[in-house]
Protein backbone atom coordinates (compact mmCIF):
# COMPACT_ATOMS: atom_id res chain seq x y z
CA UNK A 1 0.00 0.00 0.00
CA UNK A 2 1.17 3.49 -0.99
CA UNK A 3 0.49 6.99 1.20
CA UNK A 4 0.77 9.75 -1.51
CA UNK A 5 3.02 12.73 -1.01
CA UNK A 6 -0.17 14.79 0.27
CA UNK A 7 -0.89 12.64 3.34
CA UNK A 8 -3.90 11.30 2.26
CA UNK A 9 -5.62 7.53 2.58
CA UNK A 10 -3.64 4.60 1.43
CA UNK A 11 -4.95 3.37 -2.09
CA UNK A 12 -4.73 -0.41 -2.70
CA UNK A 13 -1.83 -1.64 -5.14
CA UNK A 14 -3.15 -1.94 -8.91
CA UNK A 15 -4.66 -5.74 -9.68
CA UNK A 16 -3.56 -8.16 -11.72
CA UNK A 17 -1.12 -8.64 -14.00
CA UNK A 18 -0.31 -5.36 -14.75
CA UNK A 19 0.33 -4.28 -11.24
CA UNK A 20 2.38 -7.09 -10.38
CA UNK A 21 4.80 -5.75 -13.57
CA UNK A 22 4.87 -2.22 -12.17
CA UNK A 23 5.87 -4.12 -8.66
CA UNK A 24 8.39 -5.93 -10.42
CA UNK A 25 10.01 -2.84 -12.73
CA UNK A 26 10.00 -1.13 -9.05
CA UNK A 27 11.63 -3.79 -7.27
CA UNK A 28 14.52 -3.84 -10.04
CA UNK A 29 14.75 -0.15 -10.17
CA UNK A 30 15.73 0.17 -6.48
CA UNK A 31 18.09 -2.36 -6.61
CA UNK A 32 20.05 -1.06 -9.21
CA UNK A 33 20.29 1.97 -7.72
CA UNK A 34 21.24 0.35 -3.97
CA UNK A 35 24.07 -1.50 -6.21
CA UNK A 36 25.54 1.31 -7.76
CA UNK A 37 28.93 2.01 -7.66
CA UNK A 38 28.55 5.90 -7.71
CA UNK A 39 26.60 5.49 -4.84
CA UNK A 40 28.06 3.42 -2.29
CA UNK A 41 32.50 3.32 -1.97
CA UNK A 42 33.81 -0.02 -2.36
CA UNK A 43 34.42 -2.05 1.06
CA UNK A 44 36.93 0.02 3.00
CA UNK A 45 37.70 2.34 0.77
CA UNK A 46 37.08 6.00 2.29
CA UNK A 47 35.22 8.46 0.51
CA UNK A 48 36.16 10.96 -1.86
CA UNK A 49 37.02 14.25 0.50
CA UNK A 50 38.72 17.06 -1.84
CA UNK A 51 41.47 18.37 0.31
CA UNK A 52 41.42 22.06 1.11
CA UNK A 53 44.67 24.36 -0.53
CA UNK A 54 47.72 24.65 1.17
CA UNK A 55 47.29 28.41 0.82
CA UNK A 56 44.09 30.76 -0.47
CA UNK A 57 45.86 31.79 -3.17
CA UNK A 58 49.23 32.07 -4.95
CA UNK A 59 52.92 31.16 -3.40
CA UNK A 60 53.74 34.08 -0.38
CA UNK A 61 56.71 35.97 -1.06
CA UNK A 62 58.70 37.93 1.97
CA UNK A 63 59.07 41.13 1.76
CA UNK A 64 61.90 41.86 4.46
CA UNK A 65 65.16 39.17 6.06
CA UNK A 66 64.62 38.05 9.23
CA UNK A 67 65.80 41.09 11.58
CA UNK A 68 63.97 43.37 9.83
CA UNK A 69 60.71 41.44 10.15
CA UNK A 70 61.27 41.30 14.01
CA UNK A 71 61.86 44.98 14.08
CA UNK A 72 59.49 46.31 11.94
CA UNK A 73 56.24 43.65 13.26
CA UNK A 74 57.03 41.31 16.37
CA UNK A 75 58.82 43.61 18.54
CA UNK A 76 56.51 46.69 18.74
CA UNK A 77 53.83 44.11 19.28
CA UNK A 78 56.09 42.47 21.71
CA UNK A 79 57.07 45.70 23.68
CA UNK A 80 53.06 46.55 24.11
CA UNK A 81 53.03 43.44 26.24
CA UNK A 82 56.09 43.83 27.82
CA UNK A 83 54.88 47.80 28.98
CA UNK A 84 51.59 46.52 29.80
CA UNK A 85 51.63 46.34 33.83
CA UNK A 86 54.35 48.37 35.60
CA UNK A 87 55.46 49.26 39.43
CA UNK A 88 56.92 52.78 39.91
CA UNK A 89 58.48 53.65 42.93
CA UNK A 90 59.27 57.39 43.63
CA UNK A 91 59.47 59.53 46.82
CA UNK A 92 55.19 58.95 47.76
CA UNK A 93 55.67 55.46 47.37
CA UNK A 94 54.70 52.60 45.12
CA UNK A 95 52.48 52.86 42.78
CA UNK A 96 51.37 50.09 40.09
CA UNK A 97 49.88 50.76 36.62
CA UNK A 98 47.87 48.60 33.95
CA UNK A 99 45.74 48.94 32.06
CA UNK A 100 42.15 50.35 32.87
CA UNK A 101 39.92 51.75 29.72
CA UNK A 102 38.09 49.97 26.65
CA UNK A 103 40.94 51.21 24.54
CA UNK A 104 43.81 49.98 26.47
CA UNK A 105 42.62 46.40 26.53
CA UNK A 106 41.64 46.69 22.71
CA UNK A 107 45.59 47.90 22.08
CA UNK A 108 46.87 44.62 24.77
CA UNK A 109 44.60 42.23 21.73
CA UNK A 110 45.84 43.73 19.08
CA UNK A 111 49.31 42.93 19.59
CA UNK A 112 48.99 39.58 21.31
CA UNK A 113 46.77 38.87 18.09
CA UNK A 114 49.97 40.43 16.08
CA UNK A 115 52.19 38.19 17.04
CA UNK A 116 50.14 34.77 17.12
CA UNK A 117 49.04 35.45 13.81
CA UNK A 118 52.37 37.14 12.22
CA UNK A 119 54.87 34.51 13.93
CA UNK A 120 54.02 31.97 11.70
CA UNK A 121 55.31 34.23 8.82
CA UNK A 122 58.75 33.39 9.88
CA UNK A 123 58.23 29.93 8.66
CA UNK A 124 58.61 31.14 5.07
CA UNK A 125 61.99 30.87 4.02
CA UNK A 126 63.42 34.36 3.59
CA UNK A 127 67.04 36.16 4.12
CA UNK A 128 67.97 36.28 7.69
CA UNK A 129 69.38 39.91 7.74
CA UNK A 130 69.98 42.44 4.40
CA UNK A 131 73.19 42.77 2.48
CA UNK A 132 75.61 43.91 3.35
CA UNK A 133 75.27 42.49 7.11
CA UNK A 134 74.90 44.83 9.89
CA UNK A 135 76.94 45.63 12.52
CA UNK A 136 77.38 42.82 15.42
CA UNK A 137 78.83 42.24 18.71
CA UNK A 138 81.31 39.60 18.76
CA UNK A 139 79.25 36.80 20.31
CA UNK A 140 76.77 37.11 17.82
CA UNK A 141 76.32 34.85 15.13
CA UNK A 142 76.35 36.51 11.17
CA UNK A 143 73.78 35.90 9.11
CA UNK A 144 75.14 33.05 7.41
CA UNK A 145 75.89 31.00 10.44
CA UNK A 146 72.41 31.60 11.16
CA UNK A 147 71.10 30.47 7.91
CA UNK A 148 73.39 27.24 8.55
CA UNK A 149 72.40 26.12 11.44
CA UNK A 150 68.66 27.09 10.71
CA UNK A 151 68.72 24.84 7.70
CA UNK A 152 70.31 21.89 9.81
CA UNK A 153 67.34 21.58 12.54
CA UNK A 154 64.06 23.32 11.36
CA UNK A 155 62.14 21.21 13.90
CA UNK A 156 63.94 23.43 16.31
CA UNK A 157 63.02 26.36 14.34
CA UNK A 158 59.70 25.81 14.10
CA UNK A 159 59.69 24.85 18.00
CA UNK A 160 60.59 28.42 18.81
CA UNK A 161 58.36 30.04 16.73
CA UNK A 162 55.59 27.53 18.56
CA UNK A 163 56.58 28.68 21.70
CA UNK A 164 56.21 32.85 21.20
CA UNK A 165 53.11 31.72 19.46
CA UNK A 166 51.63 29.79 22.52
CA UNK A 167 52.51 32.99 24.47
CA UNK A 168 50.09 35.20 22.56
CA UNK A 169 47.55 32.66 22.40
CA UNK A 170 47.74 33.00 26.74
CA UNK A 171 47.67 37.09 26.14
CA UNK A 172 44.61 36.61 24.04
CA UNK A 173 42.78 34.76 26.58
CA UNK A 174 44.21 37.15 29.63
CA UNK A 175 42.56 40.11 27.90
CA UNK A 176 39.79 38.72 26.80
CA UNK A 177 39.11 37.93 30.83
CA UNK A 178 40.93 41.39 31.99
CA UNK A 179 42.98 39.62 34.41
CA UNK A 180 45.66 42.50 35.02
CA UNK A 181 47.47 40.03 37.18
CA UNK A 182 48.08 37.85 34.58
CA UNK A 183 49.65 40.13 32.36
CA UNK A 184 52.86 39.87 34.29
CA UNK A 185 53.27 35.85 33.77
CA UNK A 186 52.38 37.06 30.32
CA UNK A 187 55.46 39.20 30.17
CA UNK A 188 58.16 37.02 31.67
CA UNK A 189 56.71 34.22 29.78
CA UNK A 190 56.76 36.26 26.04
CA UNK A 191 60.64 37.11 27.78
CA UNK A 192 62.21 33.55 28.35
CA UNK A 193 60.61 32.43 24.69
CA UNK A 194 62.18 35.08 22.96
CA UNK A 195 65.69 34.85 24.68
CA UNK A 196 65.29 30.91 23.94
CA UNK A 197 65.28 31.70 20.30
CA UNK A 198 67.97 34.45 20.39
CA UNK A 199 70.15 32.24 22.73
CA UNK A 200 69.62 29.13 19.82
CA UNK A 201 69.92 31.49 16.59
CA UNK A 202 71.68 34.99 17.47
CA UNK A 203 73.74 35.47 20.26
CA UNK A 204 74.70 31.33 21.94
CA UNK A 205 77.57 32.55 23.10
CA UNK A 206 76.05 34.96 25.54
CA UNK A 207 73.90 32.21 26.91
CA UNK A 208 77.27 30.30 27.82
CA UNK A 209 78.43 32.90 29.22
CA UNK A 210 75.23 33.56 31.52
CA UNK A 211 75.65 29.78 32.50
CA UNK A 212 78.63 30.24 33.66
CA UNK A 213 77.90 33.33 35.65
CA UNK A 214 75.07 31.53 37.33
CA UNK A 215 77.73 28.82 38.32
CA UNK A 216 80.45 31.29 39.52
CA UNK A 217 77.90 32.71 41.92
CA UNK A 218 76.50 29.62 42.84
CA UNK A 219 79.76 28.88 44.23
CA UNK A 220 80.61 31.86 45.48
CA UNK A 221 77.64 31.34 47.99
CA UNK A 222 78.36 28.45 48.88
CA UNK A 223 81.79 29.39 49.98
CA UNK A 224 80.04 31.99 51.60
CA UNK A 225 77.40 29.73 53.72
CA UNK A 226 80.69 27.57 54.58
CA UNK A 227 82.88 30.00 55.92
CA UNK A 228 79.99 31.62 58.14
CA UNK A 229 80.04 30.49 61.73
Amino acid sequence: MRRSKTGSAPRPAPRGRGGQVATVLTVAAMTAACSSPSSVPPSGEPSAVPEAPALWGLQMTPVVPVTEFMRDLLQPAADTLFTSVSVVVDKDGESEYGPRTDEDWARLRTAAVTIAESVFLLKIPRPIAPEPDRERHETELTAAQVLEKLQEDTVLWDARIQAVRNVALQAIDVVERRDTEELWDVGANLYQACQNCHYDYWYPAQRDLLIELEEKVRQFREQSGSATP
